[in-house]
């Protein structure tokens, strides 16, 4: 996991492990789970001091990734 967060901040990792719908496939990941795990992330940022703007940008990034974690039809988009 800390190759893959390093990779997707650009750092100087590789991260050569599973894409994350390979990696989430088949857990049954529920958008309500997803919903309550992102405050536990926010939390945890907090928790080490992360700065708001750091925050935000993992959050953001991590966000992104829900499709791929979550098991659940993409919302129609206007």
């Amino acid at each position: 996991m800390i190759n893959f967060i390093c990779a997707a901040f650009e750092g100087p990792t590789y991260y050569a492990g599973r894409d994350m719908k390979t990696s989430h496939k088949g857990l049954g990941i529920t958008e309500a789970e997803w919903d309550i795990f992102m405050p536990h992330v926010a939390a945890a940022l907090d928790s080490v001091g992360v700065a708001p703007h750091e925050k935000a940008e993992f959050l953001e990034i991590t966000a992104g990734l829900k499709w791929d974690i979550v098991e659940a039809p993409r919302p129609v988009t206007a």
